[in-house]
């Protein structure tokens, strides 16, 4: 068995233990009224209208806050959800979630075909994900309209000097190793208050999805204070939420795969 393999099979099992430890109380370790998820829920709702939204499919449903949400507030979308964790799916089911909503897969192979959904969204899962890049390719096969990416922004954590060593070491393309020396050898952290994750960014997904798309915009989702910085969100705001809408009346443009 290679390293890479047996790597990869480490980081889901801590990962898996951690939601199986943790999917009774996770709602109350992670969701809070009006957080960035929720600030992030409220602004799709707004082009759930203009966009002509029918389907939602939510990536790493949880506990199925996103699919309660859609159902509350939008009746008449159909919104589905997948969820690696048995125990998560489990308790999103016994929040009243019906069961055909939502299914257990990964975000690095979805089993719908292409163009399944209008939106694809996902709330702060991206950034537990070992190869981002991956998911954001299969979000942008199985999306019609639009993709929504509520996460991290690692260029607007921590003191002001380093995000901007954050960002100069990323533009030089050596972040992945800094980042690998800085966890002592790991390529994740682990805390009991957010389990296993990876140094991301919005921003890193930014290229491909403005490939996919026709109209991008960013938008801060954090509690900080409105910054008048010319780099806000990038440098000022932890949480962003990306959105790529894509033109339908053109022919979608082939997804080539990625490989881990």
């Amino acid at each position: 068995m290679s390293e890479r393999k047996i790597q990869m099979d480490t980081i889901q099992a801590i990962k898996q233990a951690y939601y199986e430890q943790n999917a009774s109380q996770f709602d109350s370790m992670h969701i809070a009224p009006h957080d960035e998820h929720y600030k992030s829920l409220v602004h799709i709702s707004n082009f759930v209208e203009s966009l002509g939204i029918e389907s939602v499919l939510d990536i790493g449903a949880g506990t199925g806050r996103g699919i309660l949400y859609f159902r509350e507030h939008h009746a008449d979308v159909k919104a589905h959800g997948i969820e690696p964790s048995p125990d998560m799916r489990a308790r999103a089911i016994s929040k009243g979630v019906s069961p055909d909503s939502i299914i257990l897969a990964r975000a690095e192979s979805l089993p719908f075909a292409n163009q399944s959904f209008d939106a694809i969204c996902e709330f702060g899962v991206v950034h537990h994900i070992r190869h981002p890049e991956i998911a954001v390719q299969e979000m942008m096969r199985v999306a019609r309209k639009a993709i929504f990416l509520s996460d991290s922004n690692r260029f607007g954590q921590g003191p002001v000097w380093t995000r901007w060593i954050k960002l100069f070491l990323y533009k030089l393309g050596i972040w992945p190793p800094v980042d690998w020396i800085k966890n002592g050898g790991k390529t994740y952290i682990f805390g009991p208050g957010d389990g296993l994750f990876f140094s991301y960014s919005v921003y890193d997904s930014l290229p491909a999805l403005a490939e996919w798309s026709e109209r991008i915009l960013l938008l801060p989702v954090s509690d900080e204070k409105p910054s008048k910085s010319l780099f806000h969100p990038l440098l000022t705001s932890q949480h962003v939420l990306l959105v790529a809408i894509r033109d339908t009346s053109k022919p979608a443009a082939p997804v080539q795969a990625v490989s881990p």
